[in-house]
This record gives structure tokens, sequence and C-alpha cells, in this order.
């Protein structure tokens, strides 16, 4: 999974942030708010991470089942799919 943008994951006044960088900055307005199953997912696609490599760590982490984890996943890719960083 290759993201599309630059962006680097802050943590402002304890909230987790997608801030994007260099040209990016000039043409995506705003900043990309995680939660913290987000900002995991995030750092381990940074890793490389391929999606099944990304279910079997958040599993570990949170101790959810296969089923949730792929929900998540699928839900945190669509969400950043949707806002033009994957």
């Amino acid at each position: 999974m290759e993201r599309e943008k630059k962006f680097v994951l802050r943590e402002v006044a304890g909230e987790k942030l997608l801030i994007p960088v260099g040209k990016t900055a000039l043409t995506f307005n705003g900043l990309v708010l995680l939660n913290e199953t987000g900002a995991f997912l995030w750092k381990k696609m940074q890793e490389g991470k391929k999606e099944d490599e990304l279910t079997d760590e958040l599993r570990k982490e949170y101790e959810v089942s296969e089923e949730q984890a792929g929900e998540d996943i699928r839900t945190f890719l669509h969400y950043i799919m949707e806002e033009g960083i994957l």
C-alpha cells in the first residue's frame, strides 16, 4: 500500500494528526485526526506492512478477533482513501 501524498503523524495536545508536508501542504487543506487504532495502523503501514500483516499486528496489539481486526482495517483504509491519503 502506497501513500499518494506525503503526511507525517504527530501528536498535538494528546490528539494524533496526519499533517501534510512539502508540496502536499499546498494542495491538501486541513489535517486528518486519527484515533489510537488509526495511528497504530498508520505506523505499521509506514513499516511496509500489507493488509494481512496489519490484521496480525492489530490482533496482537489489541487482542481482537480476526473478523474485528479485518473490519477495523477496512474501515481505516476506506477513510484514508476517501481523504486522498492512500
